[in-house]
């Protein structure tokens, strides 16, 4: 039976952390830049605090922060957000401004407020709330702020490389205050290229069309490929699915083109693996090869991850669910990720229970994407009560315990 831990001593500063979100919306971290004064500001309020963190810059101008907190005597629980950020597209189709963290009608608006910032912001005050009520934790709390996850991942795939293990995750992505997702779909990005033979635009005859074999032959063998799997209906998007996401070649208009390259996006369910799809379009292009000798296609991977489910009735899911009834008053509706992201990558490299719990929603990467903040206020609260509960620790000051 998991006991309720007494956090009423540990308050969050909610105006705090509604202005650590405003302050990293308000730094454009698109493309790699701005990743380096985003951490500054957090290490600045961890600084004011008195809490000690670290800096990683192994890949040169591209910070990781990493917090440690806690005795070690017992299990680590990994708390991790992202910085960087998607770019906002057109400006026309924003209303408020893309990097001013305006708040408006209860929500706050800007590039970031729901991917990722406000989850980073939350779990630093949740933080600095355990370290003000000098909060015991017995094991470890860990939460990192990381770059690159628009660009595959790269921060937390360093941090991985460099041998840092938990016994549970918790991403701050979004899930809303009273969601828990505790699984992800896969993907697999392929490029395709097929190579034909240039020709004078008025003797087509004379060339091998590369667009017209993209078009025709390819593009619908590999789009039409099947895979089998048990979907799991915790996924709100189940099993597989294709987008056909770039596609160019030629290179005038009175040529035949003589090569053409497409990106097809395969969205993996539950059951499913990236190697399914890798074999799958090898045997299909080795059939159309067979068919066609004048087809010249070949394909390389882009980037891959699995997909995962993690069982609800574990301990992290549990002690979260807890902690989201006792603020929320609700009960957490479980669901799964239609997208993929850091979990999954934890997930595959460590196996140990990975969850998703933020305060955004789904209007990330769109115009005018805005954090609840209600939400921001009740995940960080949630977030102090899990962190309490999975490591045991009361409040000193509540239980009477001496003060070091």
């Amino acid at each position: 039976m998991i006991m309720p831990v007494q956090t009423t001593q540990v308050q969050v500063d909610t105006e705090a952390v509604r202005e650590l979100t405003a302050d990293l919306i308000r730094i454009p971290t698109v493309n790699q830049a701005g990743e380096d004064a985003a951490i500054l500001v957090l290490g600045d309020v961890l600084d004011r605090e008195g809490i000690d963190y670290v800096v990683e810059t192994d890949i040169p101008h591209r910070p990781n922060l990493i917090v440690e907190m806690g005795d070690g005597n017992g299990p680590t629980l990994w708390l991790n957000g992202h910085v960087d950020t998607v770019p906002i597209g057109n400006r026309l189709t924003w209303i408020h401004e893309p990097f001013g963290g305006d708040l408006v009608g209860g929500r706050m608006y800007g590039r970031g407020a729901s991917d990722n910032k406000s989850g980073v912001a939350a779990m630093i005050h949740a933080a600095i709330a355990l370290h003000r009520a000098r909060v015991a934790l017995h094991g470890r709390l860990r939460l990192t702020a990381v770059m690159g996850e628009e660009e595959g991942q790269i921060g937390i795939r360093h941090l991985l490389d460099l041998g840092l293990t938990a016994d549970a995750f918790i991403s701050t992505q979004w899930s809303t205050a009273a969601q828990i997702a505790v699984g992800y779909r896969g993907l697999c990005w392929i490029e395709v290229t097929t190579t034909g033979r240039a020709a004078h635009g008025s003797r087509p005859s004379s060339g091998i069309n590369a667009v017209e074999q993209m078009l025709d032959v390819v593009l619908p063998a590999l789009r039409g490929l099947k895979l089998a799997g048990a979907d799991s209906q915790v996924i709100e998007t189940p099993g597989f699915s294709v987008n056909l996401s770039r596609i160019g070649g030629g290179d005038a208009a009175n040529t035949v083109p003589d090569s053409c390259r497409a990106t097809l996006d395969y969205r993996l369910g539950n059951g499913q693996c990236s190697g399914e799809v890798q074999r799958a379009i090898e045997t299909e292009l080795a059939r159309l090869r067979a068919s066609d000798p004048t087809l010249a296609v070949q394909f390389q991977v882009l980037l891959r991850a699995e997909p995962f489910l993690t069982d609800p009735s574990c301990d992290l899911v549990q002690r979260l669910s807890r902690a989201v009834v006792e603020v929320t008053r609700q009960s957490p509706r479980y669901f799964g990720k239609t997208g993929t992201g850091e979990a999954n990558l934890v997930y595959q490299r460590l196996g140990i229970p990975v969850v998703a719990y933020g305060p955004g929603n789904e209007s990330g990467h769109s115009p005018d994407e805005y954090v609840v903040i209600e939400d921001l206020e009740r995940v960080s609260e949630v977030y102090v009560r899990t962190i309490s509960a999975y490591l045991n620790a009361p409040s000193r000051e509540s239980t009477g315990s001496p003060t070091p």
